[in-house]
């Protein structure tokens, strides 16, 4: 996401705000909407009247000049109260420990289930159809800390200008996933711009207090679209958008893989390490050698693996290590050769790791 684009869109949010809550924009409703539904839907009462009342500020949001999904809803709940009611509390408001596939297939179900109902009862009225956009308004409504307004062309408009980075899609392509993504990162910034949180507020007093802010960021995302916030915003198509978030995820799959395996080098490396302690503790200084060459000689000075050697002829040096037949031999040779031999063999492995790690840390 383009915080850059972000932080413009929501500064020309800011500097409208007045406009966008005075009449007869009134922008504030959608919180009053909410508090409506909040309100009524704790009622005991007959379900088709309980609807039609906890909807009763909701119009707006739903219906336009062209369909009426709320008023369809309301009269197919008068027809099949029973039916109805299943759908919402039984389908769209099961609980779903938070799975957002599993809230898609849920509204998917509910919708079909109330395009049945339609077809039964008022089978002309294409005006009465219901849709995800309705859907969301429903789940806003009734759980707005766990849900947010979905309005595709609101959408679409905030994660271009944004530059989101994943596709929300439509249709059988959309995932309400990637669109709770691209909203919980609107609701990021704001929770950042405590101003204008601040500033926003006094204009839903007394009503919905939206502590979760996830009104406020459909809000952000209707009100651009629809009074042309987007001006000084430039960004990317989006399919430059996807196309950079692709890489973006790429080259941040290739940071966890290089990380890992730089974790997993040092490990190895700690381990070998550890275990060459017990070596630098050993010292063979002063002690006696024999050699099939020179005889009796005494170790005079140790560095690693490499010790000097004196001997009544001469004072040579020797690599202390299985591969090397003409070294001297000690009282207890073979625990002495294999102790030294393990050493180097585990100090040329960390030379080699070592190396390795360099590589991946350029």
């Amino acid at each position: 996401m383009n915080q850059e684009n972000l932080s413009k869109i929501l500064a020309n949010y800011g500097d409208k705000l007045e406009f966008l809550n005075t009449d007869p924009q009134d922008e504030w409703f959608k919180w009053e909407a909410v508090q409506r539904f909040q309100q009524e839907w704790a009622k005991d009462l007959p379900f088709a009247e309980k609807l039609k009342e906890a909807t009763s500020k909701s119009s707006v949001l739903l219906d336009n000049g062209h369909v009426s999904p709320l008023s369809g809803i309301l009269k197919m709940a008068e027809c099949a109260p029973q039916e109805v009611e299943r759908l919402f509390v039984e389908v769209l408001f099961a609980d779903d420990g938070g799975d957002l596939a599993l809230r898609q297939h849920h509204m998917d179900a509910f919708l079909e289930g109330i395009e049945a109902v339609r077809q039964q009862h008022f089978p002309q009225c294409w005006k009465y159809g219901q849709n995800r956009n309705t859907a969301s308004v429903y789940l806003a409504l009734y759980a707005p800390e766990d849900n947010y307004i979905y309005k595709h062309t609101a959408a679409e408009a905030f994660a271009k200008h944004s530059e989101f980075g994943f596709d929300i899609g439509i249709g059988e392509t959309f995932s309400l996933a990637n669109y709770y993504k691209l909203c919980d990162l609107l609701v990021a910034a704001l929770e950042a711009d405590a101003a204008l949180v601040k500033k926003q507020e006094k204009y839903r007093n007394n009503l919905y207090t939206d502590e979760k802010l996830h009104l406020l960021a459909f809000d952000v995302m209707y009100c651009a679209k629809t009074y042309g916030l987007y001006h000084g915003v430039e960004s990317l198509t989006k399919r430059e958008s996807l196309q950079a978030q692709k890489l973006a995820d790429q080259e941040a799959q290739e940071a966890l893989v290089r990380l890992a395996k730089v974790e997993q080098l040092q490990r190895e490396i700690h381990q070998l390490e550890q275990e060459n302690e017990e070596f630098y503790a050993i010292s063979l200084l002063h002690v006696q050698v024999h050699h099939k060459q020179y005889g009796v000689g005494m170790i005079i000075a140790q560095t690693g693996t490499t010790v000097m050697v004196e001997f009544q002829e001469k004072t040579t040096k020797f690599i202390i290590n299985k591969k090397f037949s003409a070294r001297p031999t000690f009282e207890n040779d073979a625990e002495i050769v294999e102790i030294f031999t393990q050493y180097d063999v585990r100090t040329t492995q960390i030379e080699r790791l070592k190396k390795e790690l360099a590589k991946l840390s350029v």
